[in-house]
């Protein structure tokens, strides 16, 4: 591959920005897939709001961009974030962010992270989990207008 082919990759590669539009309860104690429900862009229609999950079709390094908004109606004992790779989570030390911590009441959170991961660009997909630990009681992953909550976003950042 020349320079300028892998150039002209780059400026063209695949990218996504997508955010959950609305709240969804989330139970204590489990990984759960965060729907991310609409698209702000989609450069090479390769994320699905269907089954919120980015496909690329370049191989190459993507840079992901996450941030998960919490809220819990009891003591909020530990959350995290996650970028999982072909329905394999990372965890916390390569591509995730997690926060162990004591609160009491109804309080909101948020935790963001990022990552390079490398993607085949045939087979590999990416999806945000999200794990909440309470005491007890109702948990939400927030979600609303215009991404400031919980969004998920991956963009080329160089070709294999």
């Amino acid at each position: 591959m020349t320079a300028a082919v892998t150039l002209a990759t780059l400026g063209n590669g695949p990218a996504f920005s997508a955010y959950s539009g609305s709240t969804q309860s989330v139970s204590s104690g489990v990984n759960t897939k965060v729907t991310i429900d609409t698209e702000e862009f989609d450069t090479a229609s390769c994320f699905s709001t269907a089954n919120n999950r980015f496909t690329p079709t370049v191989a190459g390094y993507y840079q992901f961009n996450f941030q998960l908004s919490v809220r819990s109606a009891t003591n909020l004992t530990r959350f995290a974030c996650y970028v999982y790779k072909n329905g394999v989570g990372a965890g916390p030390s390569k591509n995730g962010g997690d926060i162990n911590f004591n609160t009491s009441g109804n309080n909101g959170y948020k935790i963001a992270g990022s990552g390079l991961i490398y993607a085949n660009g045939t087979t590999d997909f990416f999806e945000m989990y999200g794990y909440v630990e309470t005491v007890a009681g109702t948990n939400v992953f927030n979600g609303g207008t215009g991404g400031i909550d919980s969004y998920f976003q991956a963009f080329l950042a160089r070709a294999a």
